[in-house]
């Protein structure tokens, strides 16, 4: 059967966020020990982008590769602290990059720099006796980046998720015991799509393309190991919540929902970019798109962290858009807590005073576009 596949891939674990190197000195850890970093700790910063597409790194298989020549494979990326397995991210519509594709990101993003970086860490001067030594090794294997998929189908969790393997695979046979979770960076797990919407759906927005991609078939089940597929359905995590609750029964909620929550449209994307481009010209930093769920999130001077929610509506559809909106941006605020986050409701059409109010008096930003840019209120302080 062709079809999808949806793929479990252990990496070694990070203490930086994956935003560089940790420099943690690793034994038994493979090319990790052996180099002093793993060219997958960069895959949580946000500007490894090319040619219109989020580039990423695991180790390969030719089983891998082979999925990922046609768009049909899924990736999610875990790794083990402490004896527990989390999920730090997923990716799915993967390509695997030629190795003319990895040379030309390497030049693109500028990586020959980051020779110099790595012989600041440790762990790299460990196993390097000069700085010349990791330059060369660096000329030979700093392109490793094996994979890219559209930006939107990358999430990179802001904090790891705990896998309970008990609830992930429950044995159909009372007193049977879940799978021991796969542990070496050489090797792959397929798993079924539900098993890979309950490792990942709490973290993700309610219309993540990735999530579509996961809901929608056809998969290649024959890849998965009899006992993956043997196992009931996964229960919920605990202490991750049952779901997202239901929405009120109005029919208009419901058409909102229903052509512009559950449809993955160009009109997302559209604003999305639009009003990535417009706050670019203001006094920014930390911009990322698609992190844990949250459309942008960027700091801006004089306000903090800001959270941005995108919704593409019709003037009919506004007041809907910004009630989901406060929702979804309320889920995250909860989890992002540290850092008191404001909230940003990003809306398609020019909302109305009712909408405003809504917006404003509940301690919410709200945001239209306009010609040259976008108009932005925040709440009053």
């Amino acid at each position: 059967m062709v079809g999808k596949v949806i793929v479990v891939k252990p990496m070694v674990w990070n203490t930086m966020g994956y935003l560089r190197p940790d420099g943690v000195i690793r034994k038994n850890a493979g090319y990790v020990t052996k180099a002093g970093f793993g060219h997958e700790e960069w895959n949580g910063d946000p500007n490894r982008t090319w040619d219109g597409s989020r580039v990423f790194h695991t180790e390969t298989t030719e089983k891998l590769t082979s999925w990922g020549d046609g768009r049909r494979l899924g990736i999610i990326m875990t790794a083990y602290n402490n004896g527990t397995p989390y999920a730090l991210g997923i990716a799915t519509s993967v390509l695997a990059n030629t190795e003319e594709e990895k040379q030309a990101i390497f030049k693109a993003l500028r990586l020959k720099d980051e020779a110099d970086k790595l012989w600041a860490l440790p762990s790299v001067r460990k196993t390097h006796r000069s700085l010349a030594a990791v330059r060369a090794r660096w000329r030979e294997e700093g392109h490793h980046n094996n994979w890219r998929c559209p930006p939107a189908e990358f999430a990179w969790f802001r904090e790891p998720v705990p896998l309970d393997t008990e609830a992930l695979f429950p044995p159909e046979q009372v007193g049977g015991k879940p799978p021991v979770f796969i542990k070496m960076h050489s090797r792959f797990m397929p798993i079924r799509p539900d098993q890979a919407l309950s490792i990942v759906e709490q973290s993700l927005d309610m219309d993540s393309p990735i999530l579509r991609w996961l809901r929608t078939g056809p998969f290649d089940l024959d890849v998965i190991a009899k006992k993956t597929k043997s196992y009931g359905k996964p229960k919920s995590p605990a202490g991750r919540g049952g779901g997202n609750t239901a929405a009120p029964a109005d029919q208009p909620y419901v058409r909102y929902v229903t052509e512009h929550e559950l449809k993955v449209t160009p009109r997302h994307g559209e604003l999305q970019a639009r009003l990535k481009a417009y706050i670019t010209t203001l006094n920014i930093s930390n911009l990322r798109e698609n992190f844990s769920g949250v459309d942008i999130d960027f700091t801006l001077q004089g306000r903090g962290h800001v959270l941005a929610e995108v919704k593409p509506c019709d003037p009919p559809d506004v007041r809907y858009a910004v009630r989901t909106a406060m929702g979804q941006l309320l889920d995250y605020q909860q989890k992002w807590s540290a850092s008191q986050p404001h909230l940003l409701v990003v809306v398609g059409s020019k909302p109305g005073p009712k909408e405003m109010a809504l917006a404003l008096e509940n301690g919410f930003g709200i945001a239209h576009p306009r010609a040259g840019g976008f108009t932005i209120k925040w709440p009053a302080t």
